[in-house]
């Protein structure tokens, strides 16, 4: 009996088309914070709509694999 990969096919295919994605938004980030570094407003702004965005992520992830999501870790 021949095993079905065509689902692990479907998500190796959709990171393959993410990774790039995330890798340009992980520059334009640092590129962000360079361009603020005087400026602790915007980067602060920055971080904030990082983080949300970081969090969407991961709940996107936990809810479409059925794996539970890890705890989150409060800042100090």
């Amino acid at each position: 009996m021949a095993l079905d990969f065509s689902e692990l096919e479907k998500t190796i295919t959709d990171l393959e088309a993410g990774v790039p994605s995330a890798v340009a938004l992980m520059n334009k980030l640092f590129d962000e914070f360079e361009a603020n570094k005087n400026a602790p407003a915007k980067i602060q702004e920055l971080v904030t709509r990082g983080r949300a965005q970081v969090d969407a992520l991961a709940a996107a992830v936990v809810a479409d694999s059925g794996t539970p999501a890890p705890p989150v870790t409060p800042e100090v």
